[in-house]
């Protein structure tokens, strides 16, 4: 969860620079303005896929 997290803190820090940059008049190219949003949710299932794979029980126990 700290890795989403940060993910998380990372995607709002980009989106408040592409907005201010943005805002002064910069333009960024359309490329730049998906790639976060694709490697955070690349962060994001990854993070789940590894919680998911942590939860599941152990079948050696039986």
């Amino acid at each position: 969860m700290r890795i989403t997290a940060g993910a998380c803190a990372l995607l709002f820090a980009l989106s408040l620079v592409q907005t201010l940059s943005v805002g002064l008049g910069r333009s960024w190219p359309d490329s730049l303005v998906f790639l976060p949003t694709g490697i955070f949710l690349a962060i994001v299932a990854i993070a789940m896929w590894n919680l998911f794979r942590r939860l599941k029980p152990d079948e050696t126990d039986a």
